[in-house]
């Protein structure tokens, strides 16, 4: 961890330091193995992907950039808010303080922050819109605040719940160059896939997608789970009232 630090250009105790770590694993490129002193910090195979990456044809590296920039749930929240590009300040700001639960200072710190992000990666650039843009969260580490560095008065909390009854609007994805949709098709009334692959795909790689899916279905039970309990723990205190 002190190495690290002095790579990012802090010392061992400096907070600048452990807010460039906590950065880093919001937006899935670093992971951390054991605890936040003496542990060890790992980067994640989109970091080395995108930092190794040399090659003239830089698609793969600006889809994975793309990616890492909406891994912070704040971050999918916006985009999926606004699609098709952000608005006033002021409007994202009122939705991320009455929809999100931020406050004022820390939502008008989240707008400047998010649009460098958008501007840098490209998130409503015409020919980049949707190419995979909800990130996935297997590779990424826990995302957890680390102490109050995830409070709600911060610029990036670990996992704001979306608004009550919101729908959320998807761009069309466009099948970019060296991609081909695999396959699609409905998921209930109001829900559809698409399966965009690029590559070779084989048997090896759609048993490796069904253990993903699988993975990905267990932490969504998990969210509902945990989703049920706070509901029921606030009807249990509402009754008490």
């Amino acid at each position: 961890m002190a190495s690290a630090f002095a790579a990012w250009g802090y010392g061992a105790k400096s907070s600048g330091g452990r807010e460039t770590r906590s950065a880093l694993r919001y937006f899935g490129l670093i992971t951390l193995e054991g605890d936040g002193e003496t542990g060890k910090v790992k980067l994640t195979e989109k970091a080395l992907r995108i930092i190794l990456d040399k090659r003239e044809d830089q698609t793969e590296k600006r889809k994975l950039i793309r990616e890492l920039a909406l891994t912070p749930a704040v971050h999918k929240a916006l985009f999926e808010q606004f699609p098709h590009g952000l608005k006033s300040d002021a409007t994202v700001e009122h939705y991320l303080i009455f929809e999100q639960s931020y406050n004022q200072s820390a939502a008008s710190e989240i707008v400047a922050e998010y649009r460098a992000t958008a501007d840098y990666a490209g998130l409503y650039d015409p020919a980049n819109v949707t190419v995979n843009l909800v990130p996935a969260s297997l590779d990424v580490g826990s995302t957890e605040p680390e102490g109050d560095e995830g409070a709600r008065n911060s610029p990036l909390p670990a996992s704001p719940k979306p608004p009550s009854g919101s729908s959320t609007i998807t761009p069309e994805v466009k099948v970019m160059t060296g991609e081909r949709e695999l396959t699609k098709g409905i998921l209930a009334k109001d829900a559809s896939f698409r399966l965009i692959v690029s590559g070779n795909i084989g048997v090896k790689e759609i048993e490796r997608l069904i253990k993903k899916l699988e993975i990905d279905k267990e932490i969504l039970a998990e969210q509902d789970a945990e989703l049920e309990n706070e509901d029921a723990g606030y009807q249990q205190w509402k009754q008490g009232q």
